[in-house]
């Protein structure tokens, strides 16, 4: 059955690429490399660690397709893994970012940092990198808006407040001193 499941036009289970019998023992073979998403990505993720090349972290980066084995999210196995990937994941975007920031591409560390925030809502420092880049560009419409997002995705995933350098950097950079607008 798996035989046929595998290969649904398979005329003898002799011919079978995948699955063979040896003596007693029933044996899964790749007919050529085998190609596994997360290992490649994991290797990916550590070139681009290594190197601290853009190129490797947007390689590694376009690797990553999302929550590993999504369809089995409440199985105990696949958790630990799972927050694993997505930590790299993050990591990678957070560091990218950094990278982008430090060569003066601040649309595409803006990019970068929006995926992580997209990817974690509560992460404050992203959020405040974002700030601080909208003001340095002189969109300080656009740090207010992130400030507020900042605060909503706080009370929605921790029921926190944003810690005291965040209301700094709104009062500050975003809006000037004495300013009211978005006031929390």
């Amino acid at each position: 059955m798996a035989r046929r499941a595998l290969e649904p036009k398979l005329k003898s289970a002799a011919d079978s690429h995948f699955i063979i019998t040896q003596a007693q023992q029933i044996v899964m073979r790749a007919p050529e490399r085998l190609w596994i998403d997360v290992d490649v990505f994991e290797d990916a993720a550590a070139k681009a660690l290594k190197t601290g090349n853009v190129a490797s972290y947007e390689t590694a980066l376009e690797l990553y397709g999302g929550d590993l084995l999504p369809e089995d999210l409440y199985e105990e196995w696949s958790t630990t893994r799972r927050e694993q990937l997505l930590t790299i994941y993050r990591d990678l975007l957070s560091k990218v970012a950094q990278l982008y920031q430090t060569r003066g591409q601040d649309q595409q560390a803006i990019h970068s940092l929006n995926k992580l925030v997209s990817s974690d809502p509560a992460n404050e420092e992203a959020h405040r990198q974002l700030m601080r880049l909208y003001a340095f560009a002189g969109s300080k419409h656009q740090a207010l808006i992130q400030y507020r997002r900042c605060c909503d995705a706080l009370r929605s995933e921790l029921d926190a407040e944003p810690e005291r350098a965040t209301m700094e950097l709104h009062e500050t950079d975003c809006c000037g001193p004495g300013c009211i607008a978005f006031k929390v």
